[in-house]
């Protein structure tokens, strides 16, 4: 074909063939440029000069090389045209794409050589990796919006190969820039700059674009008034404002020290990552107003708690007092109910986390109270409590339980016991369940006493306690009384 071409009387496709939009070149079966055209010059930086008599192979990346050799060698057995995406290198180290159509041809004289005609898709080919970068970003976010921020500056400058990328914040009232995040930022870069004169605050924040992007900052308003791009000789900006509730707050910008141009596309794309960084923006503003909420309602619960300990404390004052001056009535049961609760409220109104209590420094708190209100009742006590946090509610109910055994054992069970013992046990097992065992070294109960069929107020109390846990009660008589409870934690407290 070369030797068509060079035919004086084929000017005409001559003319074409140098004058077309595609990129055209011949090579002989050894793979050596036979002609190319000036688009192919154009393309690839190389003169055609350089390139007549030389491999094509050497303008392979290295490793592509044995695949471009196989298809060479396809072409040649198979005669027929071929249609491959490679890669070239340009004289100027750029990586090219190209699309392209290999056809063995034969000329007057009936020689074979390879007629390549291609289409430069690089660019193309560089936008869906960007599209591509863009959307495998959003599987790259964690739970945490500040990380996100960083995650999507990070992400902005690989996409845009720029020299650096930055998160700005305005705070117009302190007329001030904070680069809040940055990637590949220049070594003693100052996070705080004025924002008059910022490019970032000049151009996106007051602009009318959300979007603005500049190709050559040499000679323009912002080699004046923006110190940064005098100082680090920034050639090509691209920038787009963070909007929260349509209130522009600051700039995700990528900035070279070369110079850059930006096509519709790169704006599209940094307009999306602008506004990925604008949901992670309000999303860290809706959890710290989350975070506020929560500590506001624990700080309220845990004032109610407060006055409800008070409140108790008052009550059982009042009690105290009554029962003094009635020398019939007893109202100690009562007194150590509402001990049961008030002690509750205390640990509630002390507890980092209200929603769930330990349960052991509960127990022994509430056992001591009880022993120590019955002055002579020298009772040796075991505790073996499971380290468990549950909710107020079930450690209330529990609460009451012990209470009201411990008091029993107390009033009935020490007569002319020499060495008394109280002994409580909790256990947690698997799915939540617990067990608890309450004891003492006294006299048995009356055989009459039942927890089928309770007719004493306390038996009837602890029955119903019980059921309120959706538990199991069971009492053993001898060689002394053993209280088996058995319920489930509820979901959503843990083990401590």
């Amino acid at each position: 074909m070369k030797n068509v071409l060079d035919n004086s009387n084929n000017s005409y496709y001559k003319s074409l063939v140098e004058n077309s939009s595609e990129i055209i070149s011949i090579l002989d079966l050894s793979g050596k440029f036979i002609y190319c055209n000036e688009n192919h010059e154009k393309t690839t930086g190389y003169p055609c000069s350089k390139l007549i008599g030389r491999s094509a192979i050497d303008l392979i990346p290295e490793n592509d090389r044995r695949n471009v050799k196989d298809l060479f060698k396809s072409i040649d057995k198979s005669k027929i045209e071929v249609e491959t995406v490679w890669r070239i290198m340009a004289e100027d180290g750029r990586i090219l794409k190209l699309r392209s159509r290999l056809k063995l041809i034969v000329d007057g004289e009936q020689n074979e050589s390879v007629l390549i005609y291609s289409t430069d898709e690089t660019e193309t080919y560089k936008l869906n990796e960007k599209k591509r970068a863009v959307y495998s970003l959003f599987f790259d976010l964690v739970s945490d919006p500040e990380e996100n921020i960083k995650i999507i500056v990070k992400r902005a400058c690989e996409i845009f190969e720029g020299t650096c990328a930055l998160y700005n914040k305005v705070e117009i009232d302190k007329n001030q820039i904070i680069t809040w995040a940055g990637y590949n930022l220049p070594e003693g870069y100052d996070h705080y700059d004025k924002a008059d004169g910022h490019i970032c605050y000049e151009a996106v924040v007051k602009g009318r674009e959300k979007t603005v992007a500049i190709s050559n900052l040499d000679g323009s308003i912002y080699e004046k008034s923006d110190v940064n791009v005098r100082k680090y000789k920034l050639k090509s900006y691209i920038g787009c404002s963070v909007d929260i509730q349509n209130k522009k707050v600051g700039s995700l910008c990528v900035v070279y020290t070369v110079y850059r141009n930006f096509n519709e596309e790169d704006k599209e794309i940094i307009h999306t990552l602008a506004k990925a960084l604008s949901l992670e923006e309000m999303r860290k503003d809706t959890e710290q107003k989350l975070k506020d909420t929560i500590a506001e309602k624990e700080f309220l619960m845990k004032e109610i708690n407060h006055r409800v300990k008070n409140n108790l404390m008052m009550i059982t004052s009042l009690i105290k007092i009554k029962e003094n001056t009635l020398e019939s009535s007893d109202f100690s049961d009562v007194i150590h109910q509402i001990d049961a609760i008030r002690i509750i409220h205390e640990r509630l109104y002390n507890a980092g986390d209200i929603r769930k209590l330990d349960v052991k420094p509960y127990f022994i708190e509430l056992i001591d109270t009880i022993f120590e209100s019955f002055s002579g009742a020298n009772v040796v006590m075991n505790i073996d409590i499971a380290n468990i946090k549950i909710n107020s509610k079930q450690l209330i109910t529990l609460g009451l339980i012990i209470n009201e055994i411990a008091t029993n054992s107390i009033k009935y069970a020490y007569d002319d016991c020499k060495n008394p013992e109280f002994n409580l046990i909790v256990k947690e097992f698997e799915n939540n369940h617990c067990e608890i065992y309450i004891s003492n070294n006294g006299k048995p109960m009356p055989e009459n006493v039942n927890l089928e069929y309770p007719k004493t107020l306390g038996m009837r109390l602890i029955k119903a306690l019980t059921d309120q846990l959706k538990g199991e009660v069971q009492l053993s008589k001898h060689p002394s009384s053993e209280y088996r409870i058995e319920f489930e934690i509820e979901k959503g407290n843990k083990k401590g």
